[in-house]
């Protein structure tokens, strides 16, 4: 009777171990995952206003081979994908495909933000790579008109694997 007893206690204070370990496995995920993508659109704002000042000139020329140039240095010095955009939508630069290829950019739902706020972001499958990207884009103001976009985007699925990571720890401890 005793023996059932223990047994029974042990299994019960086993489940709710094993419930609150999926719990906390969850909350942590769920908070780290937050944390990281608020660090990588901060990481990104930063690089698009750095972008913005290197493009200046090439967008006030309405871009050329070494504003395209630029533009994949930098976007292979910061693992970002990195694009120049004329203030019509026209893609002048972009570190990972060629521009003249890529269709207008001014409608999609980053460019729409920056136009109206100054910044936008967006998260959403990238039509040219096929990975959920998270996009950074900020309006390049001249000294009557705004010039044109930039904007930084990074791939989110290294953020999901980064999240998947802490999984094992958490479930084992």
């Amino acid at each position: 009777m005793r023996r059932r007893f223990a047994v029974k206690l042990f299994c019960s204070y086993a489940l709710l171990v094993a419930v609150n370990a999926v719990v906390a496995e969850l909350l942590i995920s769920r908070f780290a995952a937050e944390d990281q993508r608020r660090e990588i659109e901060d990481s990104l704002a930063g690089q698009a206003v750095l972008l913005a000042d290197a493009a200046r000139a090439g967008l006030e020329s309405g871009g050329d081979a070494t504003l395209e140039r630029r533009v994949e240095q930098l976007g292979a010095a910061t693992g970002s994908r990195l694009t120049v955009v004329a203030g019509d939508g026209r893609v002048l630069a972009d570190s990972a495909e060629r521009a003249a290829t890529m269709e207008n950019h001014l409608t999609r739902p980053e460019f729409v933000q920056a136009a109206r706020d100054g910044r936008g972001i967006d998260e959403r499958t990238s039509a040219t790579t096929g990975q959920q990207t998270l996009y950074v884009c900020i309006a390049v103001p001249g000294p009557r008109a705004r010039l044109g976009f930039v904007r930084a985007a990074l791939p989110l699925p290294t953020v999901a694997a980064r999240r998947d990571r802490l999984r094992g720890p958490i479930l084992g401890g």
